[in-house]
């Protein structure tokens, strides 16, 4: 399970998630809408531990994000975005 506890999310010095709070259980699929600009992307950047929360927390499995390991939170999440940017640190040359 995914638990966010009255998150707040900045970018560029501007907060753009605020005060947010929600559970998503293993297993289920669920949708994130809005408008253009409405911060679904930050979201789930924050979720995915790419992100940093200015408050609140997040918990995967019961455990705080900001406690596991870079390596571990490869292991258990996947963020495919729509339109991905990839920085390799190398040209393929």
């Amino acid at each position: 399970m995914i638990s966010l506890n009255q998150i707040s999310v900045c970018r560029e010095d501007q907060e753009v998630i605020s005060d947010f709070s929600a559970n998503f259980e293993s297993g289920t699929i669920t949708a994130i809408i809005g408008p253009n600009g409405s911060g679904k992307s930050t979201l789930l950047m924050a979720i995915a531990g790419d992100l940093p929360v200015a408050t609140g927390q997040i918990t995967l499995n019961g455990q705080k994000l900001a406690e596991y390991e870079i390596s571990e939170l490869a292991k258990l999440r996947s963020v495919v975005q729509q339109q991905p940017i990839f920085n390799l640190g190398f040209s393929v040359r």
